[in-house]
């Protein structure tokens, strides 16, 4: 068990925050394309790595020089164009959010090991104090006991100290 008096993440983040942070996610996302996928469609559709990148851009560079009136009219090149910079742009996007994405998830996992951590000692201590008679103790031992035993699947506290050897 990690040292419970070393609070790595002692902090939350206030209301107004929150409402910030969300007002903005909701402005974000409705200045996206809203465009979405079936299921069927994010497993067929081809995605684009820096190998179909290169090939589409040589594909607008041969439509750009060897004329582009070769191609039937139902090939747009500006379309393709657009496209291309559409994706490249989202790219950005994506790589900035998926930063954003990387700490919320250290954060909630850092605040969430401490918090459960500290929980665990709580129990143990409330199991300590019951079975040494402290008035009180045992029915809040008992009431942790039985939603240990629900949200862990195990039995006692034994497979905790185990766990934690």
């Amino acid at each position: 068990m990690s040292n419970l008096t070393y609070n790595r993440i002692d902090t939350t983040i206030s209301e107004s925050s929150i409402s910030s942070i969300k007002t903005n996610l909701q402005h974000i996302s409705a200045l996206l394309p809203p465009n979405s996928l079936t299921a069927d469609e994010k497993k067929s559709f081809r995605g684009m790595d820096a190998a179909n990148k290169a090939f589409t851009e040589d594909c607008i560079n041969q439509l750009r020089s060897n004329g582009a009136e070769t191609m039937p009219s139902y090939i747009k090149i500006d379309n393709l164009i657009a496209d291309l910079k559409l994706f490249e742009q989202l790219d950005i996007l994506k790589s900035m959010l998926n930063q954003v994405i990387s700490q919320v998830n250290a954060a909630q996992r850092l605040a969430g090991k401490e918090a459960y951590d500290t929980a665990l000692k709580v129990y143990e201590l409330y199991e300590t104090a019951s079975k040494s008679g402290v008035p009180g103790s045992k029915t809040s031992f008992e009431l942790l006991n039985q939603r240990f035993k629900t949200n862990t699947g195990r039995k006692s506290d034994t497979q905790l100290k185990r766990k934690q050897q």
